[in-house]
């Protein structure tokens, strides 16, 4: 798209429009995590306990058998609820980020910056003189979907601590295989991409 300080100016169109339907399909994404994130700080097992932190009183939390703890009488379960209730604020933080820049990201691209091949030529002369180069572009055009994966991850990790909280073990061990195959699965497109198959199949 830009060869010898030339832009392609069509070529650079259709990108440009690719990535801000992509953006907008991150904020989409992103207001849905953080719908989620919000919903499940208001469930139970963490509205109690975060009230037991905001009174200073300790709190009661629900084990899996149905029965009241105090939290302050079950140090492991309190750091694993600690734990998901710090990952579910930083998926909130992530999400909030990912859909900041798809925002600002779309109102940049509609600038002058990028309204003629002229001025797009210009801007990219300019980045490739950067501390980055262009490769400051496309870091920062990549900030929505990293923010959103980042949100993901906190999110499924929140959720993880929420539930192998609990004390029932039948729970657990019912949960627990349910859990890693789904994880297998999720990965999986990505694992595909980066060749493993024909690792496999070389041994």
């Amino acid at each position: 798209m830009w060869i010898d300080q030339i832009v392609h100016y069509r070529r650079w169109q259709k990108h440009i429009a690719k990535l801000t339907s992509e953006w907008a399909r991150f904020t989409i994404f992103s207001t849905v995590l953080l719908t989620a994130d919000v919903s499940l700080l208001a469930t139970p097992a963490l509205g109690s306990y975060g009230n037991g932190l905001g009174g200073g009183s300790g709190g009661t939390l629900t084990n899996g058998t149905g029965s009241s703890t105090s939290s302050g009488s079950s140090p492991p379960m309190a750091l694993q609820v600690t734990a998901a209730m710090t990952s579910i604020y930083l998926s909130i933080f992530f999400s909030v980020a990912s859909i900041l820049a798809s925002i600002q990201l779309t109102n940049h691209v509609g600038g002058k910056e990028y309204s003629s091949a002229a001025s797009i030529s210009a801007l990219l002369q300019r980045t490739d003189k950067s501390l980055f180069g262009t490769d400051s572009l496309a870091i920062m055009y990549s900030l929505p979907y990293t923010f959103l994966v980042w949100s993901i991850f906190l999110f499924v990790l929140g959720m993880s601590f929420l539930v192998f909280s609990s004390t029932n073990h039948a729970m657990l061990a019912t949960l627990a295989p349910f859990f890693s195959l789904l994880f297998v699965f999720s990965i999986w497109p990505s694992i595909s991409r980066l060749g493993t198959y024909e690792m496999f199949e070389k041994l």
